[in-house]
Parts: structure tokens; C-alpha cells; sequence
């Protein structure tokens, strides 16, 4: 149950962090077109690795990391209260 829980967590990440870049290369494309007076929905690779620059950067890992590890700590800990639910009703009759 716990490694199914982590690639429902590692997708949810995937996930997220996808539609960051989906952002990161649309902002891309509306600026290359600002930038160039063109309506062509081209990027300009610059002006796309200075805003995967500017968001990598300001993404906090640690955070990240640490409230990953909140959420593992809390699972078990609730793990632990039904398996002790489970075997109170199981004593129980």
C-alpha cells in the first residue's frame, strides 16, 4: 500500500511540476512574440532558459523535501491508528 501511495505521490509531482513548464513556455512564446512583432508561435531558446532560470530558482526544494516528509510521517501515523482500530474491533468479538 505505501510503495502504491509513493507513484500516486511521484505523479502528482510529475504532474504539477508539468504544467509549471506548460507556463514557463507559454509566458515564453507571448514574450517572443511581444518582443519580435511577430504572431508566429515560435520561442526564442534565450528568452526560454532565462525563465526556466528565474522559476528553477525560485522553486524551494527544501520545502518541497520537507513537506514530502510531513506528509510520509502523517500516513503512517494514520496507518498506525487503523491497524490499532482494526484490532480493537478484532478483540472486540
Amino acid at each position: 500500500m505505501a510503495m502504491y501511495q509513493h507513484f500516486e505521490d511521484v505523479h502528482a509531482l510529475i504532474k504539477e511540476q508539468s504544467c509549471v513548464a506548460e507556463l514557463i513556455a507559454m509566458e515564453a512564446m507571448k514574450l517572443t512574440q511581444r518582443v519580435s512583432g511577430s504572431d508566429a508561435r515560435t520561442i526564442d531558446a534565450e528568452l526560454l532558459r532565462t525563465l526556466t532560470a528565474l522559476v528553477v530558482n525560485k522553486l524551494d526544494i527544501d520545502e518541497m523535501r520537507i513537506e514530502y516528509q510531513q506528509r510520509e510521517r502523517q500516513r503512517a501515523v494514520n496507518q498506525q491508528i487503523d491497524a490499532s482500530m482494526q484490532r480493537m474491533q478484532a478483540n472486540r468479538f
